[in-house]
């Protein structure tokens, strides 16, 4: 367990989110753990650590 609260689960959601919508198809995107961590800050101002 990482300990993340529900409103940072829900932020990585969205965030994982934003990844699907930009591909046509329901599983052709894919990102890396720091390209996550990168729009997780640039969209909510937290730096985000695994």
């Amino acid at each position: 367990e990482k300990g993340f609260d529900w409103k940072v689960c829900g932020q990585m959601g969205a965030v994982a989110s934003s990844y699907a919508i930009e591909n046509y198809g329901t599983q052709a995107h894919k990102f890396t753990k720091e390209e996550f961590c990168q729009r997780y800050e640039k969209a909510f101002g937290d730096k985000l650590v695994f």
